[in-house]
């Protein structure tokens, strides 16, 4: 008897620490939510111009929506500034000789066939549910251009053209309208140190298109690794570079997003290719670097208290 109430006991405990770890993540996902983007083709509607005779891969990628989401990416700065994945904005071509293609071939073909587009950034509004009103998985969508890049390390800087910290639009209006506050948006804040093998990690994005923001935990599988990365090679870079091994799988549309630290939710880097059921990541000091090097400001896990980090230290 005396057994079975201590395991008893310890289901009770056990279920309980997990349901607190899950609540407390659900709340990290909440705070985080608005410093992860979407990066997409916006392309105009003509009734009297069909969607039509693009060769492929490009041929089917507006079927159901004017929006086409690519990838994925993170405020760095109030600046609006936006990191993603290189192969997101700009694609390549494979050992194969297939194209891979980025926001910039996609715009050249549709441009081939008169219509037009452009980059947009996408900021998830928060999710909503009352009596009166449900918003799910809602955007608001900023022309943006593709501002400098790192091939070498697969990373680009998006600049939307008007700041959405700063150009905020109403998420919903009306009679029936819940009073519902603007959205909010924020910036990450970065870990440039190496993380632990087995820490506990989160990634947020957009994987196979999807318009609301999806999440997904996992754990360092090894911190210790090195390997050509597949947009560095296409661009001539052939030699291994530093990364991380996530047991998170990396699907499409993940590119280019934030993997987040459970423990702070700051962003220990960005996902950028998978193998098998494995991830990979580009850490986080490589892309202070590169915002450094482009006199771009952020943040890191040393400097909460400072709004943006002066880069000429």
């Amino acid at each position: 008897m005396k057994n079975i109430a201590l395991t008893l006991v310890y289901l009770f405990c056990a279920v309980t620490l997990q349901s607190q770890a899950s609540t407390k993540l659900a709340d990290i996902v909440d705070n985080v939510r608005p410093s992860v983007v979407q990066i997409a083709i916006r392309r105009s509607i003509d009734p009297n111009r069909p969607f039509a005779g693009l060769p492929q891969p490009y041929n089917n990628l507006f079927t159901n929506s004017p929006i086409f989401i690519l990838g994925t990416g993170m405020f760095v700065n109030s600046n609006g500034d936006v990191v993603t994945a290189l192969h997101v904005a700009d694609g390549y071509i494979d050992k194969n000789g297939q194209q891979i293609p980025g926001a910039r071939q996609i715009l050249d073909e549709l441009s081939k066939s008169g219509i037009e587009s452009e980059i947009v950034i996408g900021v998830s509004l928060p999710n909503v549910e009352s009596t009166r009103i449900n918003i799910a998985a809602g955007t608001s969508y900023y022309s943006a251009d593709i501002a400098t890049i790192d091939a070498s390390h697969d990373l680009a800087l998006i600049r939307p053209r008007l700041n959405p910290f700063t150009h905020m639009r109403p998420i919903f209006g009306g009679p029936d309208a819940v009073d519902i506050p603007k959205q909010a948006v924020s910036y990450v804040t970065f870990s440039v140190a190496r993380p632990k093998d087995a820490e506990e990690i989160f990634a947020c994005g957009f994987p196979l298109s999807q318009h609301g923001l999806v999440t997904t935990l996992g754990y360092i599988a090894s911190a210790w690794n090195s390997r050509v990365l597949l947009r560095a090679e296409a661009a001539g870079f052939n030699y291994p570079t530093e990364m991380y091994i996530i047991d998170l799988r990396i699907n499409p549309g993940n590119s280019g997003g934030p993997v987040f630290k459970t423990s702070d939710h700051s962003v220990i880097g960005t996902a950028v290719e998978s193998f098998g059921n494995l991830g990979i990541v580009v850490p986080a000091k490589f892309i202070t670097a590169f915002l450094t090097s482009s006199n771009i400001p952020w943040t890191d896990a040393d400097f909460q208290t400072t709004p943006q980090k002066s880069l000429g230290k």
